[in-house]
């Protein structure tokens, strides 16, 4: 059984067992807010927790506000004290401590006012400067590398198996980064965000040192243009999403090279933009 067939490990925070009105009992998906540092910057976004260090590496880069992991010292947990048992209210929430190499490409607060409270449901929300949502990098190599749909459509029904979070509670979103050779994965991630779900995907796949180059992404959503723009700022070829992609997604890959699939479900796809990638 390779990785992609095993169900996800669920952390123990990642839902909660609630009595619904009849007496049943539900397991929800728990949305909690987690606090970030960075530098002189605090901001807070709303996750589902587990993976929280994917999470945190994998914004700051597919963000562009770090080029990298390496660009990254340590990063500090600390778990949150129920408000009952302390009088400081910021230690009510978990947080991590980003120490930096260096200073960010550009102040946090600068063209991305967005960060100090990042929504799991909003990918443009107070960015001031809209050319500074396109990807800047490396170009993607036209028809390079292949994908056999053959690979792609039994990587997919294996990325189904994985979410189990999404099989407990029926809420959150998954997203993997995985080889174009095998299917394998690279990195995953379930969250009740989707850009948070991709944001894990990246981490993991980052911290595992994994080359973007030769991979393609699984959305368990719809293809929007700032979760295009994620995979394409860590240099992610192909995305494939299970539903829709919006007008300005397919413009976006048409003028970058991206391939970008939609609907991808029950053995079929519809293919929006290959640059013959796909095989």
């Amino acid at each position: 059984m390779g990785t992609m067939d095993r169900p996800s490990p669920l952390p123990d925070e990642g839902f909660g067992r609630r009595r619904l009105k009849g007496g049943a009992f539900d397991h929800l998906v728990h949305e909690e807010p987690l606090g970030i540092e960075l530098g002189d910057t605090r901001f807070i976004t709303m996750r589902s927790p587990g993976q929280d260090t994917d999470l945190v590496l994998g914004f700051l880069v597919s963000e562009g506000i770090i080029p990298g992991r390496e660009a990254i010292l340590g990063m500090d947990f600390r778990k949150g004290t129920p408000s009952t048992e302390t009088q400081d209210q910021q230690l009510s929430i978990d947080w991590i401590r980003v120490e930096l190499a260096q200073a960010p490409r550009e102040r946090v607060s600068q063209g991305r006012t967005r960060i100090h409270e990042i929504r799991p449901s909003c990918g443009i929300c107070g960015i001031q400067d809209l050319p500074k949502l396109f990807p800047q990098g490396s170009p993607l190599r036209p028809g390079q590398p292949k994908l056999s749909q053959e690979v792609l459509l039994d990587t997919l029904q294996r990325f189904h198996k994985r979410q189990g979070l999404f099989k407990t509670t029926g809420g959150c979103h998954g997203a993997a980064v995985c080889s174009t050779e095998d299917g394998s994965v690279l990195g995953f991630g379930e969250d009740i965000g989707r850009h948070n779900a991709l944001d894990k995907a990246i981490g993991q796949a980052l911290s595992r040192e994994k080359d973007f180059a030769a991979s393609f992404v699984i959305l368990s959503g719809r293809a929007g243009y700032e979760l295009i723009c994620k995979a394409l700022r860590v240099g992610c070829p192909i995305l494939v999403s299970i539903s829709a992609a919006s007008a300005l997604s397919f413009d976006i890959c048409r003028e970058t090279g991206m391939t970008l699939v939609g609907f991808a479900r029950n053995q079929s796809l519809k293919i929006y933009w290959d640059e013959d990638r796909l095989c």
